[in-house]
């Protein structure tokens, strides 16, 4: 017990120093430096543009994963994941080359055909999500968006980034898309993200987003893996389960008590490494509930708070010590966690607040009485939320 708590003593000591990032931008071709440049860390707040001899300098960062993304308008994005560490500068030099996408986009002058319309409002509710935060957030440049759907899938890509405006949480976010499938059962998309903070209009309004906030990170992966960080995950209200005869694909009995689960504690799982900040789970197939949050979907007949099945690949499934995940496209999420998609994210330089029991659900239902069946033909093989349909 006492090397534990010189661990997290020492942890709690190195997430407070601040560390930067350097460097100069230049053209590939010219070798001329590049001003003006758009230089952040992906999925944060923190970002700049170069000065005019191409220079740039970002501060102010805490320890962890970063993802650094330098973007103009006529280059092809720049990316490069690196590992801020206690105490260490970064310098990076970066080189630009040009686009030549952007040479060749054909130019569509008005509005998309119905087709389009219907594909996008079908992308729109997969990428934007299914909470309430979902209703006060839209895409501002939704013809940038190429979108084709066939019955078993949907693609999309986007030379420009996405432009969005989220009122719920306060952000305007800009989206680098680079990968986009959604099918009836999975959605994978991938991309850089920049959050730029809105000016609140008075108190009420700023009151507001960090309500929203605060109940956004509240249950999310990121609160869970945090929460296994710190050691507290059974005190901030998750409970975990492992599966007593692995599966290959999730089938469960309707009624939790029917299940062979065996509850586990994560935090005796992890292990870390102080010198990297770095944490690490066993890789297999986790059920989270999360005991703060109803959820109408009652996964489980007898249970009405958040359900999630957290999936990973791999050798060993890596976060930093503040919860974010060193490869994303190590886990597969279903169940309540996956509903919180654009509409409900954080930036990753977020600090959130102590989560107590006074945060209220975003969504709240009643327990069923009773149970019917009915059994439908569909006029379709593949259809997402809130599509009619005819039976």
């Amino acid at each position: 017990m006492k090397i534990s708590c010189f661990v997290f003593t020492l942890l709690a000591t190195l997430q407070t120093v601040a560390q930067s990032i350097s460097g100069q931008v230049v053209d590939a071709q010219t070798k001329q430096v590049l001003p003006y440049v758009n230089v952040y860390l992906s999925n944060t707040t923190k970002g700049i543009q170069t000065d005019e001899k191409g220079n740039f300098r970002l501060t102010g960062l805490l320890s962890g994963y970063v993802k650094v993304v330098a973007s103009m308008l006529g280059y092809e994005s720049f990316v490069k994941e690196i590992l801020l560490q206690p105490d260490k500068t970064q310098i990076i030099n970066i080189v630009l080359k040009p686009d030549n996408r952007l040479l060749n986009e054909v130019k569509v002058v008005g509005k998309k055909d119905k087709q389009w319309q219907t594909n996008y409002k079908k992308f729109q509710r997969v990428f934007l999500g299914y909470t309430l935060n979902a209703k006060k957030t839209k895409v501002l440049n939704p013809y940038d968006i190429d979108i084709q759907i066939d019955k078993q899938q949907i693609a999309a890509q986007a030379i420009k980034n996405i432009e969005i405006e989220n009122l719920a949480l306060g952000y305007t976010l800009s989206y680098q898309l680079t990968a986009f499938l959604a099918n009836s059962s999975a959605y994978s998309f991938l991309g850089n993200l920049r959050f730029m903070p809105l000016a609140a209009t008075d108190i009420n309004e700023a009151n507001g987003w960090a309500i929203n906030r605060q109940r956004s990170y509240a249950g999310s992966l990121r609160h869970f893996l945090t929460s296994v960080v710190e050691r507290r995950s059974q005190q901030e209200g998750f409970k975990v389960y492992v599966e007593n005869i692995p599966q290959k694909n999730i089938n469960r009995q309707r009624f939790f008590d029917d299940n062979a689960l065996t509850e586990i504690n994560p935090d005796t799982l992890a292990r870390f490494n102080p010198a990297l900040q770095e944490a690490t789970l066993p890789v297999q197939r986790y059920e989270v509930h999360y005991l703060k949050h109803t959820d109408k979907e009652h996964w489980y007949f007898d249970l009405k708070n958040d359900v999630s099945w957290l999936e990973f690949s791999g050798e060993r499934f890596a976060f930093s010590y503040n919860g974010i995940m060193a490869d994303s496209r190590q886990i597969q999420l279903t169940g309540s966690m996956s509903k919180h998609r654009i509409a409900d994210a954080l930036p990753d330089d977020y600090q959130p607040t102590s989560i107590s029991d006074d945060v209220p659900s975003q969504e709240t239902s009643l327990a069923r009485e009773t149970y019917d069946k009915a059994y439908l033909s569909l006029n379709d093989v593949f259809f997402l939320r809130r599509d009619t349909l005819t039976y």
